[in-house]
């Protein structure tokens, strides 16, 4: 469940649908099946909100389910699933977005939002448009707020507004317009002009900037800076060339040498500023700026991997470098061993990240074509590197292998979505104990897939009709075989974490 989308909002409340208000769940002292055991409702209140909290964050799906087990469970959840809340502020849908912003008011749940997002702003300005007048008391009652996302405002921000945000000495905001009353510069001024020369840059330890044209003109200030990522808000196939130059321009002249750099391998990217870095590097990914496989069944990511010779001066000019994240292309229907061979010489590297893309089936009875992301593929590439590590004991004991397409997080059900998966294998320092982990599955059913791959236990029906389950164990399906199961087996795709 995305940010700021509660479990009302995904069940159609509050997005353009009348709005009626259900009767509150009272929470009452729950009654142990088992007297004998432990139970979650024995800890106290503040340790079972950070146990919700934890559970939101990696699988906000199970929020859901957990809080059909009690009232006392349900309030809480609901409490945690108010704390990113997104309104929209179109004409045709404000009223009902105010009405549910009252119902969660007169549940107290005004106070668990911590961020609040508006959005959905009609694309022309409308004639006296005015942001509703009880929103303002409602954003009272949000005691606990610290962001406000004014994403795509077009309209000066009410006066009221700001003040009410001033009185906030913690909170936060993002994406104000710029040039609009109460923001400070001028309106014909370009706003990287203003951040640039009304900022102290010289204590920043890490910064993410997306397209680093700001980083660029800031570069000589950040005598600090640590970590660099410019690649967060990075999703589309485009980069356009004066960013591509200030990316570079920023590698080669920042005065202090970085401990991590995340950038877009984009062609023009020559290896030697970021070797520039090799004397303190310990972590670098190259994003591929083309996620999304098209064309012909048989074609698959190329532009972005990181070549064989790049590869090579990066692991000659790298000697710290302890953890790597690329793209990995295939040769033919196999890995690319050569690419391989060259990550196991990084002397210093412990854990790798490879990104794969899966092929384009042929027809909707076929499933892509190899190599296939499995628990026992994961296990078997770890060991191949480390059996060329040149370093004895090997250095390297983690790997994260993912294959997606670019498609993986646009939410919904789909062959695509469900064949992308991540396995992580890592190796304990004694070479004894090896742990493969999917990603998209809970830990009991881990714990399954480890015996099935570890012990050679065959896997139940049940668990073989989990999509992700079979996935995680035998690689990807094909769309008429993932219709099928999707029958018996109607939970969305578990998310691809990291």
């Amino acid at each position: 469940m995305a940010p700021g989308r509660s479990l009302f909002k995904v069940l159609g409340v509050g997005a353009g649908r009348p709005w009626r208000s259900a009767s509150a769940i009272t929470a009452r002292k729950p009654k142990p099946a088992d007297p004998g055991r432990r139970s979650l409702c024995d800890l106290p209140d503040e340790i079972i909100m950070l146990i919700i909290q934890h559970v939101q964050d990696i699988s906000p799906g199970t929020v859901v389910a957990l809080a059909s087990t009690s009232s006392l469970i349900y309030t809480k959840a609901r409490y945690v699933q108010h704390q990113h809340v997104t309104i929209s502020l179109k004409l045709s849908k404000a009223k009902n977005e105010i009405a549910f912003l009252k119902y969660l008011s007169s549940n107290g749940l005004l106070p668990a939002i911590r961020s609040l997002r508006f959005v959905e702003l009609d694309d022309t300005k409308q004639k006296g448009y005015q942001i509703p007048t009880p929103l303002y008391g409602l954003i009272d009652q949000m005691t606990s707020l610290l962001d406000i996302h004014l994403d795509a405002f077009c309209y000066p921000v009410p006066a009221s507004l700001l003040e009410n945000l001033k009185r906030r000495t913690r909170g936060r905001s993002s994406g104000f317009p710029w040039g609009i009353k109460g923001y400070p510069g001028k309106k014909d001024e370009i706003e990287q002009d203003y951040w640039a020369s009304h900022c102290d840059w010289s204590h920043l330890r890490r910064l993410v900037e997306p397209k680093g044209s700001l980083a660029h003109r800031i570069a000589q200030q950040l005598t600090a800076l640590q970590e660099v990522d410019l690649c967060s808000a990075y999703h589309f196939p485009t980069i356009y060339k004066h960013d591509e130059r200030a990316m570079i321009h920023f590698l080669e002249t920042i005065p202090s040498m970085l401990d991590s750099i995340t950038v877009p391998n984009f062609a023009s990217l020559s290896t030697t500023p970021i070797i520039r870095h090799g004397s303190r590097l310990r972590s670098l990914e190259l994003v591929c700026p083309l996620p999304y496989c098209t064309g012909p069944p048989e074609s698959r990511w190329t532009e972005g991997i990181a070549g064989i010779q790049a590869l090579t001066e990066l692991r000659d000019g790298l000697p710290r470098l302890e953890h790597l994240s690329i793209h990995l292309t295939a040769d033919g229907n196999d890995w690319s061993y050569p690419t391989l061979d060259i990550v196991a010489g990084f002397p210093r590297l412990r854990s790798v990240k490879f990104n794969t893309a899966l092929a384009v089936p042929r027809s909707d009875v076929d499933a892509p074509a190899p190599p296939h992301v499995t628990a026992a593929s994961a296990e078997s590439l770890l060991r191949y590197m480390r059996e060329r590590s040149t370093t004895e004991p090997p250095s390297l004991q983690r790997l994260h292998l993912v294959s997606d397409n670019g498609w993986s997080d646009q939410g919904g059900v789909s062959p695509a979505r469900a064949n992308a998966t991540g396995i992580v294998c890592q190796v304990s320092h004694d070479d004894r104990d090896w742990t493969v982990t999917c990603t998209k599955l809970s830990e009991a059913l881990n714990e399954k897939l480890r015996r099935v791959v570890r012990d050679g236990e065959a896997p139940s029906p049940a668990d073989m009709a989990r999509i992700d389950f079979k996935v995680a164990l035998e690689g990807p399906i094909s769309s008429s075989v993932y219709w099928d199961m999707q029958k018996s087996d109607p939970r969305p795709p578990g998310v691809l974490f990291g």
